[in-house]
């Protein structure tokens, strides 16, 4: 079901008994995803991990759909039938 992964032992040794452990040598403030989050967050508060990130802005900034008609991959594509109405469902 979809609680199975919870029954499911991660290990990030890959179970092999010479490799390190890793909660035996990481501080227990940074582990799992939430606390190193928070740690990060104190580390820096301009931290790429936690800031919102605006995704548009960065796409206008970067001119990144003009450098796409120009590199002319739109019309590459239609050429051999791939159209924008076919690639959307992908997206």
């Amino acid at each position: 079901g979809a609680t199975s992964y919870r029954k499911t032992l991660v290990m990030e040794n890959f179970g092999l008994d010479f490799a390190e452990d890793s909660y035996g040598n990481t501080p227990d403030v940074i582990l799992g995803e939430a606390r190193y989050k928070t740690w990060v967050q104190t580390v820096n508060d301009n931290a790429f991990l936690t800031r919102q990130y605006n995704v548009l802005a960065r796409v206008r900034e970067k001119e990144l759909l003009q450098q796409v008609v120009d590199s002319g991959i739109l019309t590459k594509l239609e050429k051999n039938g791939v159209t924008l109405e076919k690639l959307e469902p992908l997206l």
